[in-house]
């Protein structure tokens, strides 16, 4: 359910409507992904809770990710709850490295979204993965390239209308003032190619397509592709 006072400002719509407002979780995650809704994304945040997302991401496997970088610490245009770490006035709402996202992408395209597999302790034994559930892949990989803002990796290598047809790059971008980042999956006929960029300390903070780093990551996804056909 969306109130008023959940509406915060920033990209995306919901700032937009009327209140209170009922959406579906899979609504709040399209409008997260689409349009970077920042209310969406609190109310995600809300039904999941802060506490297993982190607990997700960095325990280690068998049980989550085991990812040690990347954190979520508040919700967006909120204020920090509880004891933070050190860096979280350094980070804002999270931290995260180019690596980790690529790592995230890759278990959505091949489908593995359960428990890391890992070697048990019996030598000779291995943990078997939860059994993929393509539906929820195919549904996430959807939304992704339903994601809107194609002025990074996908700007120079879109080749259909995506209003008309399915895009064959499924992205999703973040930025700040000093920073422009883009984590894509770019299906091509030699295979498919994940590529994650992320630039910081940027001195054009400028918002425009136009910005260097947005299109330094644009040109960078158009030579790997190029050097792969």
């Amino acid at each position: 359910m969306l109130h008023h006072e959940d509406r915060v400002p920033g990209s995306g719509v919901l700032l937009f409507f009327d209140t209170p407002m009922t959406l579906t979780l899979k609504d709040a995650l399209t409008l997260m992904i689409a349009v970077s809704d920042n209310s969406a994304t609190n109310l995600v945040i809300d039904d999941l809770g802060l506490d297993t997302i982190d607990s997700e991401l960095s325990a280690a496997p068998p049980r989550g990710l085991g990812l040690k970088n990347t954190w979520l610490y508040k919700k967006v245009y909120k204020d920090p709850t509880g004891p933070q770490p050190s860096d979280q006035p350094q980070f804002g709402l999270g931290k995260t490295t180019a690596r980790e996202m690529a790592f995230i992408m890759e278990r959505f395209v091949k489908c593995e979204l359960g428990p890391v597999p890992r070697v048990a302790a019996e030598p000779g034994l291995v943990s078997s993965p939860i059994p993929p559930d393509k539906d929820l892949c195919g549904t996430a990989i959807h939304m992704l390239k339903a994601q809107s803002d194609r002025d990074m990796i996908p700007r120079y290598l879109e080749k259909l209308d995506t209003t008309e047809g399915d895009s064959a790059i499924a992205n999703k971008t973040g930025a700040i003032d000093h920073a422009r980042n883009d984590v894509g999956v770019v299906y091509t006929k030699q295979g498919v190619i994940i590529i994650s960029a992320f630039t910081h300390d940027n001195a054009d903070t400028s918002w425009t397509p136009d910005n260097e780093a947005e299109l330094l990551v644009a040109r960078m996804a158009r030579s790997i592709v190029s050097s792969l056909q």
